[in-house]
């Protein structure tokens, strides 16, 4: 009796080995699945794994696993910045989300060139742990943030080593897109005076919420065209905060901020973010906007990018024949509104802070436009005929 006896035990602890390691083939990947072919999934060699956990912002109907599946490989990728991947990712219930696969902070160090995958090394993990607290704290800054012309945070997900950003996608790509892009360039006559208003205003109405309706206020730090968004009504979005910052104290930011083209003159040697700092760079992305031209071309000269070529072009009293984009006919319908919003642009872009104005005055300012209002810019007003 005492044989069969063991030899139960044996056969149970066979058939518990054999379950365990059926279930460890399943949760690796590593078997067989659906071979051939035909529609198999093939062998991804980038296979995040990890207890995947997931904070929400408002309901969603996908799970964190959902989401990692979209990032194991490189065919939903859609983009990539200073802060990371961007995933167009389709979830089970059909909804498509974008995905931003955040930098490991080693990979950041050297340039952001290596795969995010890569994990911290070991001695500086103490630091590296502080800089993820201090990012998660602005993630949930940022995923309580509401406005139409804000791209909305939906939560986000950690294994405990890579972090996703999950937001709502925006179909019709970047401003940097329609502006610059290679089949962009012939079609900037389809983006008419409408609709480039439309959009400045769009902008400069969600640069207005970070800064004067967030407590504490919020500043971008890297606000270009690639940074803007269009929505399926091509409704403007302010996306990208990879490298934003709550304003909590004039303190200095310790890592260069911005793109170049778009910093502040005076950031090169205070090293300071505020308000001003985005003002500057909104009057940049204004006078893209506007002309049609990007930030900076060897055209401007050595040196110089798009806000000295603009005051020269101003001064020579030539500056609407700078805009490309439109023909004769428009330029002359349009030539009133668009000197005004060009002087936005020139007062945004004032080499002084203290002389920018703060965004709230911007949308209105923008918005008198095209109700024909005289627009009061220091050493300008005096220069804008009176028609009334």
């Amino acid at each position: 009796m005492w044989v069969s006896a063991v030899a139960v035990s044996l056969a149970g602890m066979v058939a518990l080995v054999v379950t365990a390691r059926w279930l460890q083939w399943r949760e690796d990947g590593t078997g067989a699945r659906g071979g051939g072919s035909g529609g198999g999934a093939r062998a991804r060699p980038n296979v995040v794994v990890g207890p995947w956990r997931m904070t929400a912002f408002q309901r969603l109907d996908f799970t964190a696993d959902d989401v990692a599946r979209c990032v194991e490989g490189s065919d939903g990728i859609i983009g990539a910045g200073s802060s990371g991947t961007v995933y167009r990712a389709k979830m089970p219930n059909g909804e498509v989300i974008a995905v931003k696969k955040l930098w490991q902070p080693s990979a950041q160090k050297e340039g952001g060139a290596q795969a995010p995958e890569e994990p911290p090394k070991r001695k500086d993990e103490a630091d590296a742990d502080g800089g993820n607290r201090s990012m998660l704290a602005e993630v949930e800054v940022l995923g309580h943030l509401r406005h139409r012309n804000i791209v909305r945070l939906l939560g986000w997900c950690t294994d405990g080593e890579a972090t996703l950003l999950l937001y709502e996608y925006m179909p019709n790509g970047s401003l940097d897109e329609l502006l610059h892009g290679a089949v962009c360039r012939g079609k900037q006559a389809g983006l008419d005076w409408d609709a480039r208003h439309r959009i400045a205003v769009g902008v400069a109405q969600g640069m207005s919420y970070l800064h004067h309706d967030c407590v504490p206020a919020v500043a971008h730090r890297d606000l270009k065209p690639s940074n803007i968004l269009l929505d399926a009504d091509m409704e403007a979005r302010v996306a990208d905060f990879g490298v934003a910052k709550a304003l909590q104290g004039a303190a200095p930011m310790s890592v260069v901020a911005g793109s170049y083209g778009y910093i502040a003159p005076e950031y090169t040697y205070t090293l300071q973010v505020d308000e001003k700092s985005d003002v500057y760079s909104f009057g940049v992305v204004l006078l893209e906007i506007l002309i049609g031209r990007r930030s900076v071309e060897a055209e401007y000269g050595e040196g110089s990018n798009i806000v000295d070529w603009t005051r020269r072009k101003v001064a020579a009293g030539n500056v609407m024949d700078a805009a490309e984009w439109a023909d004769q006919q428009t330029r002359e319908a349009v030539r009133d509104e668009m000197a005004l919003a060009l002087r936005v642009a020139l007062l945004c872009t004032s080499r002084c802070p203290q002389e920018r104005p703060s965004m709230r005055d911007v949308v209105s300012m923008l918005q008198e436009v095209r109700q024909g209002r005289k627009i009061l810019a220091p050493g300008m007003a005096k220069k804008q005929p009176n028609k009334d």
